[in-house]
């Protein structure tokens, strides 16, 4: 077969069955082709609709996979100015300048539980993770009483239910440990540790070992996963939804930038009547431009040309040639994967009207909703753990009506009777976000005067009744009377 298929050797020195068994390798390399571009095809039409790796679709992501897709989202979210717009905008949402988790007085609420989740730093950064991870880690050490945050580059496995794929009993961590002091001038190197914690659904006693690593049975495992499916163990960033459309988006915006370079190469159009006016139209253009006497530079506009008769000028840019907001409904599929409204996530009112770049939808306040509840009970259950029951913690409200409009409604339920004026003044207080410092309640003269004047009458007087055409002014001219046709 080797001399067969020898490129040097021509067909017209080939006997019958030389030239037979040429073409039955041929015909078999041409099928093989077929199948390689059959696979090549099909693997660009699932590119974006399956990038679950080796994973099959009824199957979940395993942990290698949403690692690698974490490390795409971590930089997204760091660098792309319009996903870091969009987890701004949850953040702020779900977290407002910060939650307070019940009475920061007690024992429980120790430095590491303050460190990890308790300032508003601590939450900014674990909503951040979030989006980018989609998965949370807390070791909770119940003898020590302490809350530490695992990251997500140092799990390594997980052990779980033998009837049940979606209980996990035991997650393993691998991590560098860094024994003594480190300094610029000293560096020492650490050891690669490997460790079984118990999770917080462990029913039974933890085991000692697990193929032969020990388990350290003082500590907790507490794991929030985010858009994870049934079957499934591990979570999903926010972010990954918007990868393929933010990449797209911005080769847009890239490809607008280098039109709109090469249009700007080319400023005027010359019309001229001969050969040689074009020649002298080109020569007048393309004279050097004059220098800044002040720092010698070139300018570049301000020029002027100067042409025959039989010739025109005329700028080659009357309208702009490239419209950088036709790549909005890209920008709108951004929006739609991070669940926030698009006049938010652009900062441009224009692509919205005022209600919409001011208040949240139902859907998008029903989402915010949702992750607040999902994340109320992950910190409830670290609390439960440290010993502290019944925890009570406070988010921010969603949707949130401006101040003048909240001042509004306030001053018309005091004006109706419907408030005490001391309620008047504290409701006034909070709405402007104004800490009263009085110690006693204050007295009449401290108090508004529209309070001051709804205190003196207990029913406001009527100056003159409605004339219904026999009061007693009527001919004397000291009411206006007027008369319905």
């Amino acid at each position: 077969m080797s001399e067969v298929l020898e490129p040097e050797r021509k067909l017209e020195g080939m006997d019958t069955d030389q030239l037979k068994e040429h073409i039955r390798v041929l015909v078999d390399q041409n099928e093989m082709l077929e199948e390689s571009i059959r696979d090549i095809s099909l693997a660009v039409d699932d590119f974006g609709w399956k990038p679950l790796g080796a994973a099959q679709p009824e199957q979940a992501m395993d942990l290698d996979t949403v690692k690698k897709i974490a490390e795409t989202c971590r930089a997204l979210v760091v660098v792309n100015p319009l996903v870091k717009r969009g987890i701004a905008v949850r953040t702020s949402y779900i977290w407002g300048g910060g939650v307070q988790l019940g009475d920061r007085s007690q024992s429980w609420y120790n430095r590491s539980v303050k460190r990890t989740m308790g300032t508003t730093l601590a939450q900014l950064e674990l909503e951040r993770s979030a989006a980018a991870d989609g998965n949370l880690f807390f070791l909770v050490d119940i003898r020590q009483g302490t809350v530490q945050r695992i990251p997500m580059w140092e799990i390594s496995g997980k052990a779980t239910s033998e009837d049940d794929a979606e209980k996990v009993t035991y997650y393993k961590r691998t991590y560098t440990r860094y024994s003594g002091e480190q300094s610029p001038n000293y560096y020492q190197p650490g050891e690669t540790q490997h460790v079984w914690y118990p999770s917080d659904e462990l029913d039974t006693a933890p085991t000692s070992q697990i193929n032969n690593v020990r388990v350290d049975r003082s500590k907790r495992v507490v794991h929030v996963a985010f858009n994870r499916q049934v079957g499934w163990t591990w979570g999903v960033p926010d972010v990954f939804a918007v990868v393929f459309w933010s990449k797209a988006y911005k080769e847009y915006l890239e490809n607008c930038a280098t039109l709109a370079r090469a249009y700007g190469q080319f400023a005027w159009k010359v019309i001229a009547s001969t050969k040689k006016g074009h020649q002298r139209a080109a020569s007048k253009v393309a004279q050097t431009p004059q220098r800044d006497p002040a720092t010698g530079k070139y300018l570049d506009i301000g020029g002027t040309a100067v042409l025959g008769g039989g010739q025109d000028l005329q700028p080659l840019q009357n309208i702009r040639p490239v419209d950088f907001g036709a790549g909005l409904p890209l920008a709108s599929l951004i929006a739609a994967g991070l669940e926030i409204p698009l006049p938010m996530l652009t900062s441009d009112p224009g692509s919205g009207n005022r209600a919409t770049a001011e208040t949240l939808d139902e859907p998008t306040r029903l989402a915010m909703e949702a992750r607040q509840q999902l994340m109320d009970d992950a910190l409830k259950s670290i609390a439960e753990l440290l010993g502290q029951r019944d925890l009570q913690i406070e988010w921010p409200p969603l949707g949130e009506e401006p101040v003048h409009r909240r001042v509004q409604a306030i001053d018309m339920a005091g004006r109706t009777g419907m408030l005490y004026p001391d309620e008047w003044r504290a409701q006034i207080l909070d709405a402007l976000d104004i800490e009263d410092e009085r110690t006693e309640p204050p007295g009449e003269d401290d108090l508004p005067l529209t309070v001051q004047n709804a205190q003196q009458s207990d029913e406001p007087a009527q100056v003159d009744p409605p004339s219904r055409g026999d009061h007693e002014l009527r001919d004397e001219g000291g009411q206006a009377h007027t008369e319905e046709v």
